[in-house]
């Protein structure tokens, strides 16, 4: 069977999945009693990513199914990175949304997302992937970027959630949000940040694994920032303060993501169709 096949097939999940984005954006933006019982800080943060994921995130979705159907391996890793996104967010919107009426459309969302990116995982040959890489392929920078990323996130998050669990208080992210936990803290401490130092790890050993890996996250981190981007926006237009700090390390993240991955990925071989 040819290596790409089943991938290909894997890529109409993508139209469902698309539809249910475009839905909850929607119905989130145009549909005040969708986040009815959210506070107004909340309420602002979850339009600017709706808007995102629907000006985005979908239309990339689309892009990156039709051009995997032609083959191409970089839209392979664009697409995993999108789902890791996807999986992300809406994770967020099941757990850290009131129950509303797009409830099951979110639990739509993470289940297509997570399944698709399981049967990738899955299916896709890792020895494979590597061998679409030539002997010049870099893995320090790329590597280091990663662990320090994920070190400097750490610092950050454990910067406000320690005095807080030492004083008794809740951290201010978490007060402000409304929500009984800060789900990103939960997200970033338990699985995103051990899962890019684990990547950077198996691509200082040259382990298959990374090459599917480390791209992926490094997409993830791009559209991350970019919906991040347009959450700040989104707040500065309703009057919210921004911290300036923080949208400038949103913004040299998703700069540095581009420029790593770019280099990274120059060393794929686009004509083998192994």
């Amino acid at each position: 069977m040819h290596r790409f096949q089943t991938v290909k097939e894997l890529t109409v999940l993508t139209y469902p999945l698309v539809l249910l984005i475009l839905i909850a954006g929607a119905g989130g933006v145009f549909f005040e009693s969708v986040y009815a019982g959210e506070v107004p800080y909340f309420v602002t943060q979850c339009i600017g990513q709706d808007i995102v994921n629907m000006l985005v995130l979908a239309p990339l979705f689309l892009l990156t199914a039709l051009l995997i159907r032609g083959e191409s391996k970089i839209a392979l890793f664009v697409w995993s990175g999108l789902l890791l996104y996807t999986i992300y967010s809406y994770t967020i919107y099941c757990f850290s949304v009131k129950f509303n009426a797009l409830f099951l459309v979110y639990c739509g969302i993470l289940g297509l997302s997570l399944m698709t990116l399981l049967s990738i995982v899955a299916n896709v040959d890792a020895e494979v992937v590597r061998s679409w890489f030539d002997s010049e392929t870099p893995a320090r920078y790329p590597a280091w970027y990663l662990l320090g990323l994920a070190g400097a996130f750490y610092i950050i998050w454990l910067a406000e959630i320690i005095p807080a669990m030492v004083s008794g208080t809740i951290p201010a992210s978490t007060a402000g949000s409304g929500t009984a936990t800060n789900p990103v803290h939960v997200l970033d401490i338990a699985i995103l940040l051990p899962g890019c130092v684990i990547a950077a790890v198996l691509l200082l050993k040259r382990r298959p694994m990374a090459y599917l890996l480390v791209p992926s996250l490094l997409v993830f981190n791009i559209i991350m920032a970019v919906a991040l981007g347009g959450i700040i926006i989104t707040l500065k237009l309703k009057g919210y303060p921004v911290e300036i700090g923080m949208t400038v390390l949103f913004g040299l993240m998703a700069c540095a993501s581009f420029v790593i991955v770019f280099l990274f990925i120059r060393h794929l071989s686009i004509n083998d169709s192994r």
